[in-house]
């Protein structure tokens, strides 16, 4: 059963995990403005995910704080591995477990001591990531569509927007800045590592939320991301793969069943839209890797399955009807953005 603790939020050790792929002079910046905020019990570890990049002599060549840094070298197995890993090594000294991408500011003065408190109000949390450039909303939030495709929440919209001015309960945490209860990473065994990157914090928010845990997003806490949006070919086959795995491993039998044809449609309109970027083998290449991994996502579901049970009506209230993001033009077509809603009606009265 699992154990909830209870404290005051301000006593709680938070451990934060930093998982490094090159870019060592951020990796620098990132690490100390996290490790000033700090109080003593807390853990700041950062994983070195790039096989020969050796940033703990950076760290000790650079001559300043990064030189008491805790740096651990890893085998690359993508970002929710090096985040396991690192996880595993501070887990049993800390309460909660914060896990931030390494190209993250912190300029907020208070903003560990904000994460801190938020484990006071949720399970799983996370801030309003902010555009290093544009200073608009990258993320706040981690929706998840009746496609099975998720995306960034409030997307383009200001940081003053009335909506965002209050702690609110979510469906989604984005990976790039992820706290989570130590009670809650342990009962779930953490990031997903066979989805190496891309998805793999919208299926761990899923299965969580399918264990009963209350996610959120601080609205005092905001942390700039400097982020490029271009999609290199690994990203354009992940994100659909993985979109594929999450849906076979946690959606609900009998609804997976009822959208059937529906995502047999759906699959081909995203074939086409891949084509029309010139990445239709890329498409390919993740349906046929897919149906490869069937029998593991198989097993996967019915290790998840035997912790919940959870009914097709209840998990339909995860998902949302409308794509309320600029992320996909295609999906807020008004004809398109119209089937999904009729076909979301469907899938509540049949569910």
């Amino acid at each position: 059963m699992l154990q909830i603790v209870v404290k005051p939020s301000e006593t709680w050790r938070i451990g934060v995990i930093i998982v490094s792929f090159g870019n060592e002079e951020d990796i620098a910046k990132l690490a100390l403005q996290v490790n000033r905020q700090l109080k003593t019990g807390d853990k700041l570890l950062v994983v070195d995910n790039k096989p020969g990049a050796n940033l703990r002599n950076y760290f000790l060549a650079r001559g300043d704080k990064t030189s008491e840094i805790n740096v651990v070298p890893h085998a690359n197995g993508g970002f929710g591995a090096g985040a396991n890993f690192g996880a595993k090594l501070i887990i049993d000294d800390i309460d909660l477990l914060l896990i931030v991408n390494p190209d993250m500011q912190v300029k907020q003065k208070n903003f560990i001591s904000t994460i801190r408190a938020g484990a006071g109000k949720f399970d799983c949390f996370g801030p309003i990531i902010i555009d290093s450039e544009t200073k608009l909303v990258q993320s706040a939030s981690l929706p998840l569509h009746v496609s099975g495709l998720s995306y960034s929440g409030f997307f383009g919209t200001t940081a003053d927007d009335p909506r965002l001015q209050d702690d609110f309960e979510t469906t989604g945490i984005n990976g790039g800045c992820f706290a989570i209860k130590k009670e809650w990473w342990e009962k779930t065994g953490g990031f997903n590592e066979k989805f190496f990157m891309y998805y793999e914090d919208r299926e761990l928010s899923t299965r969580l939320k399918m264990l009963g845990a209350k996610l959120g997003i601080l609205a005092g806490a905001q942390i700039l991301h400097n982020y490029e949006y271009a999609k290199s070919d690994y990203k354009w086959e992940f994100l659909e793969l993985n979109r594929l795995r999450a849906m076979l491993i946690a959606w609900p039998t009998k609804l997976l069943v009822v959208s059937f044809l529906v995502n047999i449609v759906l699959n081909f309109m995203i074939f086409v839209q891949y084509v029309s970027n010139k990445k239709g083998l890329l498409k390919l290449k993740a349906d046929l890797r897919f149906l490869h991994d069937i029998p593991w996502c198989l097993r996967m579901r019915k290790a998840l399955k035997a912790q919940v049970k959870v009914k097709s009506s209840d998990f339909l209230g995860l998902l949302d009807a409308q794509f309320n993001s600029t992320q996909e033009p295609f999906l807020q077509r008004p004809f398109v953005d119209k089937c999904f809603k009729v076909y979301y009606r469907i899938l509540k009265a049949v569910c």
